[in-house]
């Protein structure tokens, strides 16, 4: 992830900032960089896309939180064959 060194800080710091500054990102994101941090951050220990992180996680009482849709498309991408989704 972003904490693993000081380097990979520093790139996911100006990464953040990248983002934050795009018109793409959702808007709770424009402007915001320390939330970019977090999802990229997020993204990066998953293994996934960061807008597609971005385009997923919602705070909810000062807390992330999935979209419905998303956790349950992710139940089979990180638990493989333990859990099976009819």
């Amino acid at each position: 992830g972003a904490f693993a060194n000081s380097e990979q800080f520093q790139m996911a710091k100006q990464a953040a900032e990248m983002l934050a500054s795009s018109s793409m990102v959702p808007t709770t994101y424009q402007n915001n960089s320390g939330s970019c941090f977090i999802a990229l951050n997020t993204a990066l220990r998953l293994r996934m896309d960061p807008l597609m992180i971005m385009q997923n996680l919602y705070v909810v009482q000062n807390r992330p939180s999935w979209s419905g849709q998303f956790a349950i498309a992710l139940v089979p991408e990180v638990f493989g064959d333990l859990v099976r989704v009819p």
